[in-house]
């Protein structure tokens, strides 16, 4: 703890890309349904509860983003689209 660091998000706004350990609501735009996802470690992934493993090809393609960015995750069923509706 003596070396820890206090870091701000560099836009100095509450807006902030998705990370690990963020829950975050998206729209599958082939779908048109919504879903709510949480980002955890590998050992505490639960699909069935919404959470998936930082190390998923969802949760890979959803790092990074914002609210309002569209991505594209490969699947063995095709290409599934996400929008990143909000984070929290």
């Amino acid at each position: 703890m003596r070396a820890a660091v206090v870091v701000e998000d560099a836009a100095g706004d509450d807006v902030h890309d998705v990370r690990h350990g963020n829950t975050i609501e998206v729209t599958d735009l082939g779908k048109g349904d919504t879903q709510t996802f949480k980002i955890v470690s590998p050992n505490e992934a639960n699909p069935k509860a919404g959470l998936i493993s930082s190390t998923s090809p969802v949760a890979q393609a959803l790092i990074g983003s914002r609210p309002g960015d569209e991505v594209e995750i490969e699947i063995p069923a095709g290409v599934r689209r996400l929008r990143v509706d909000s984070i929290s």
